[in-house]
Parts: structure tokens; C-alpha cells; sequence
């Protein structure tokens, strides 16, 4: 993950930040109590937040859902 701060910049985040990111990747030299509280606020988000975001997606803009369910389950 050699990305320069300027890349981290204009990338958008999408389910996790980019420290979670380095975090959950199992990097050395990441302690485990930070690499378990990465896990923890990402399995939440999935828990609360996407779920929310599905049902507005399917609510409002089924195409999106499609788009969402197709990047997720790898069928593009």
C-alpha cells in the first residue's frame, strides 16, 4: 500500500477508512488491539450502516443496488 497523501486524498473512502485499511491488512508492526478495533468499527458500519444504505438503494435507486450487489458478490 505505497500510496502517496495526495492519492489518499482524492480517493473517496468507501467501506473503510484508509488507516482501517492498513490496519486489517495485516501489516507488520500493527499492534493486534488496533488491527481487532479496525474489525470492530468495520463489522458495525456492515452492520448498521450498510444495511440502512441498502434499503434507501433499494428503495430509491434499484440500479445502484445492482451495481452494489455485483461489485460485492464479484459478478462483473
Amino acid at each position: 500500500m505505497a500510496a502517496t497523501n495526495s492519492e489518499h486524498m482524492t480517493r473517496s473512502r468507501g467501506l473503510i477508512t484508509f488507516t482501517e485499511r492498513e490496519r486489517i491488512a495485516d501489516i507488520e508492526g500493527v499492534e493486534n488491539s488496533k488491527r481487532y478495533q479496525a474489525i470492530f468499527r468495520v463489522r458495525r458500519r456492515i452492520n448498521e450502516e450498510v444495511v440502512e444504505e441498502v434499503d434507501l438503494h433499494r428503495k430509491y435507486h434499484p440500479d445502484l443496488l445492482e451495481k452494489l450487489q455485483a461489485v460485492v458478490c464479484n459478478e462483473e
